[in-house]
């Protein structure tokens, strides 16, 4: 089994901000979109980036759920 790195992204168009926060190491397994979610929602991430042990990207999720809901700064 691969371990995969996970990393849990803070996006805010407003703010103009597009931030990595935490990596979490992972298991490549058949349960990878649950485990992302889990990750996704322990961090409040509205994006998660799975690379490979060689940093390539294999997939990058979204969550709308988690998204900045800020508005426009006057």
């Amino acid at each position: 089994m691969n371990e995969l790195i996970a990393v849990t992204y803070d996006v805010c168009e407003v703010e103009n901000l597009y931030e990595s926060m935490i990596e979490h190491t992972i298991s490549d397994t058949n349960n990878l979109d649950e485990e992302v979610a889990a990750i996704a929602a322990r961090d409040i991430a509205p994006v998660v980036k799975v690379f490979n042990q060689n940093r390539q990207l294999v997939k990058e999720y979204t969550f709308s759920q988690y998204e900045c809901n800020c508005s426009e700064l006057d």
